[in-house]
Order: C-alpha cells, then sequence, then structure tokens
C-alpha cells in the first residue's frame, strides 16, 4: 500500500490512500496490480506502481507500508526504480 502525502504529512483526499480496496490513485500516478500468484513457488504478489511525473503538485512525500501478519510474510522483494535508471535501462 501507499499513502500520497501532501503537506503537514497528511493525506491530501481520501482516493490517494492507495490499497486493495482503493488500488489506484486520484492523479492516476499509483496504482496497484491485482494479486497474482508466482509460478512455480505458488507465492502470492502485488505490483506498487508509481510514476512521479503524474504525482499531483499537492504530493511532497510517497509513503511505502506493507501489512501482513507475520506468518503470511516469508519474503518482501521490493525493487525501487528511479526516473534515470529507467532511462539508462531505456538507452542500453
Amino acid at each position: 500500500m501507499c499513502l500520497l502525502l501532501g503537506r503537514g504529512s497528511k493525506i491530501v483526499c481520501d482516493e490517494d490512500f492507495v490499497f486493495h480496496n482503493n488500488p489506484g490513485s486520484s492523479d492516476g500516478a499509483a496504482t496497484l496490480s491485482p494479486k497474482s500468484m508466482h509460478r512455480p513457488t505458488g507465492d502470492n504478489w502485488q505490483t506498487l506502481s508509481i510514476d512521479v511525473p503524474k504525482l499531483s503538485d499537492d504530493i511532497s512525500t510517497v509513503l511505502l507500508a506493507v501489512s501482513a501478519p507475520p506468518e503470511a510474510v516469508t519474503t518482501i522483494d521490493a525493487t525501487i526504480k528511479t526516473a534515470k535508471a529507467v532511462q539508462d535501462a531505456w538507452d542500453d
């Protein structure tokens, strides 16, 4: 899940709390994919994508969080790509 925060570290609107019941932010910058099963391990996974240029000017902070019972989480695999890393990969 993620929270898009504005001034005073507060959510600007309810739609800026992105989670399974609200899979997209109001500005379309943050989206959460439906759960998928990774084969062959059978692990469930989701992808949170943030398109920084789409973020509203009111947003100053993107807060990422994971919420799950301890027995449900064995591995958290996080990959963060900056715009420069994406551009470098595109140029190669």
